[in-house]
């Protein structure tokens, strides 16, 4: 199963249009800087996108970027960049196959994470560290996501086996 997205980035690097599949992936994200909407990676975690591609490649001070392999949101995928008339096009094929341990956890994550490994709830965490409950939910969610687990019973797990509790 493969998920795509098309993303039309104007001379300012934002996006100004998105596809369906875009939409569901990223949510609302008009107006929002091309770059920092993918986050795309190569495989073994270098940056692809940058401050002023979108922008560049609009603008026809950048070449096309040909089909390369990256991952995205921890998932495993395609990327292609092209120009069409005074925009850039911004293709991406996500595969449901999750790039595990690719990312490393931000320092908070990782805070997070291990209080919940101590068996700590959302709300617990939220006072302890002293921040919401749904940055908790989010600091999680982010974590899962880059662990490539389902639950955070498996990302406390897959955190330990990577080292980084």
């Amino acid at each position: 199963m493969w998920t795509s997205a098309i993303l039309k980035v104007g001379l300012e690097g934002a996006v100004a249009d998105l596809s369906d599949g875009a939409q569901r992936l990223f949510g609302s994200v008009g107006g929002r800087q091309c770059w920092r909407v993918l986050s795309a990676r190569t495989l073994d975690g270098q940056p692809v996108c940058s401050r002023s591609c979108g922008a560049d490649l609009a603008c026809g001070r950048r070449r096309a970027r040909a089909s390369q392999a990256v991952v995205v949101r921890g998932r495993i995928g395609r990327l292609v960049c092209d120009r069409l008339g005074r925009s850039a096009v911004v293709s991406l094929h996500l595969s449901e196959r999750r790039a595990v341990g690719h990312e490393p956890l931000t320092p908070r994550e990782r805070q997070v994470l291990a209080l919940v490994a101590e068996g700590l709830s959302g709300s617990r965490i939220s006072r302890r560290l002293g921040i919401q409950p749904s940055t908790v939910r989010t600091h999680v969610e982010h974590a899962r996501d880059k662990l490539g687990a389902t639950t955070r019973a498996q990302a406390v797990a897959c955190a330990l086996a990577q080292g980084w509790l």
